[in-house]
């Protein structure tokens, strides 16, 4: 039986809800984590993912071969055509929090479907390790390193203080129990942590201010990769002035999750999957081989408007082949079996990463044509290494 027939066929290593609520309370002392965990009803998978090291390694490297491609002149030349704001972007030597690369896994190997920047989950999926008894104290400090990293790649002078966690209306997002985690682990390592709405933020000509607290670092988990809106123009100015650190930045996202460098990485890259421009030149082609393809948004982020090329109207189609999409050869999901064996799901992998580094990995279970945390026994799982080809599959009940 190989890894694929295990994740497949074998319905084994259950993992209750009560020991991830447990793990994860465990590591706050925040009062609402208890309701907001209520409320999430999917948020975490009844099962892990297996992989083998084999699997492991070609993700790894296949990061490392991106990693080498984005650094070269040629390729960032192209991809500043896209940003002129990241390409003139201060602090160019940081390298971005929380990079995600994620991974539909196959036969001939995991084949990369995009990758995120700000990718979130990463203090719940270690939340999740400390629930199955995996380590997760290493990763807790190589986070808190990558902080600080950041700190000093920006060439600040003085003592890394006060981080503020700046989304839109953090407590009404998803993941805003992740972003709690994120403020208790860094608490922990001696840092003032700080989750703002971005209307709170004030730009002065001493620093960005949250109320009357001086903001060294922000971790951006803001959607709007370029800082484009109005109401963003104190925190864009205060990075351009170089007056707080701001990472993930438009640099970051322009270098790593743009999807348009899918399209230049799948023709350098053999284990990336074929991926082409929606435009007036290929339209055609496109919408005749569409069963194949996934399209996606440039900037896309989430699922968001993403669309699988069998379900499209032609509705849809007039309105995205105005422009703004890839399409990405279609690699189908693996399965995972749950439930007693009454349900197959779909899932992913997601590397999480930092200077091209795995930090740590999760799957995203789940049914539908994109990934979700809607799905009844699915959600976040963490993964489990296996050696490949294993002999039997030990079932719980058994």
């Amino acid at each position: 039986m190989n890894m694929l027939q295990l994740n497949r066929e074998c319905d084994c290593f259950p993992i209750a809800r009560s020991q991830v609520d447990k793990a994860v309370l465990s590591l706050t002392d925040n009062k609402q984590m208890k309701y907001l965990l209520s409320d999430r009803a999917h948020y975490f998978a009844s099962t892990p993912v297996f992989l083998s090291r084999q699997t492991i390694n070609a993700m790894t490297e296949q990061i490392s071969d991106i990693e080498r491609t984005l650094k070269t002149p040629e390729f960032q030349s192209a991809i500043f055509d896209h940003s002129a704001l990241a390409a003139f972007a201060p602090a160019r030597s940081t390298q971005g929090a929380f990079m995600g690369y994620d991974f539909h896994i196959t036969e001939d190997g995991p084949k990369l479907i995009e990758i995120n920047s700000n990718a979130g989950g990463a203090f719940i999926v270690n939340a999740i390790r400390k629930a199955i008894d995996q380590p997760y104290g290493e990763t807790e400090q190589a986070i808190a390193d990558m902080f600080q990293k950041e700190w000093n790649l920006s060439g600040r002078s003085g003592e890394l203080k006060t981080i503020a966690i700046v989304d839109e209306t953090p407590n009404d997002q998803f993941h805003y129990p992740d972003m709690l985690l994120a403020a208790s682990l860094l608490e922990r390592h001696g840092l003032n942590v700080i989750i703002t709405d971005r209307k709170e933020l004030r730009y002065e000509k001493s620093g960005l201010y949250v109320g009357e607290t001086k903001i060294d670092l922000i971790y951006n988990r803001l959607t709007d990769f370029e800082l484009s809106a109005a109401h963003l123009s104190d925190l864009k100015q205060a990075w351009l002035d170089e007056a707080v650190v701001v990472t993930p930045d438009p640099r970051h996202h322009a270098l790593h999750a743009d999807k348009r460098n899918l399209i230049k990485l799948s023709q350098i890259l053999p284990a990336i999957p074929q991926t082409l421009e929606l435009n007036a030149n290929t339209a055609d082609q496109l919408w005749a081989a569409r069963k194949d393809y996934y399209f996606k948004p440039f900037a896309g982020f989430g699922s968001r408007a993403v669309y699988r090329g069998s379900k499209l109207t032609h509705s849809k189609w007039a309105e995205i082949s105005k422009g703004g999409y890839i399409a990405q050869k279609l690699v189908k999901p693996p399965l995972r079996l749950l439930g007693g064996g009454q349900a197959e799901l779909k899932f992913d992998v997601r590397v999480y990463t930092y200077a091209g580094k795995p930090l740590l990995m999760a799957a995203r279970v789940y049914q539908g044509q994109v990934t979700n945390l809607r799905t009844e026994g699915g959600g976040l799982a963490p993964i489990i290494e296996i050696a490949d080809p294993i002999t039997t599959c030990s079932r719980a009940s058994d």
